[in-house]
């Protein structure tokens, strides 16, 4: 028997959970092997992607259970894993902090300027 349109919704809420529990084991492990800098800021984009994942598959959830009772366990679920990834874009945040700033800027064009030349006086010895 086919998923029903719901099955498919948690299942893909279940997809995110689990992406969610992914970044959440590599952070786990920061302590012992230090998160790189480069990883940390690809961890802060792919909770951000699954932040905006997981409200998507909760809006189409509410579509298919307008009854407030049937979306009681759905919002838990929900909150709970918004909460989580709201811990843990800080947890990385935190950790991108800790790294010094990042001192490359873009090449700034040079421009040559030539400036006139000015003609000064020799000094005489004389103030006035």
């Amino acid at each position: 028997m086919a998923p029903t349109a719901m099955e498919r919704l948690i299942s893909e809420r279940d997809a995110v959970s689990d992406t969610i529990d992914r970044i959440v084991r590599k952070s786990k492990s920061h302590s012992a092997t230090p998160i790189p800098q480069k990883t940390c800021k690809l961890l802060i984009e792919e909770v951000a992607s699954a932040k905006a994942n997981l409200k998507s598959v909760h809006t189409r959830i509410r579509e298919h259970l307008p009854n407030a009772d049937e979306m009681e366990l759905h919002k838990i679920a929900y909150f709970d894993l918004v909460d989580l990834e709201d811990q843990l874009h800080n947890f990385l945040q935190g950790i991108l902090a800790t790294f010094p700033a990042s001192t490359e800027a873009a090449p700034t064009p040079k421009k040559e300027i030539r400036l006139p030349t000015l003609e000064l006086k020799t000094f005489d010895g004389n103030l006035q």
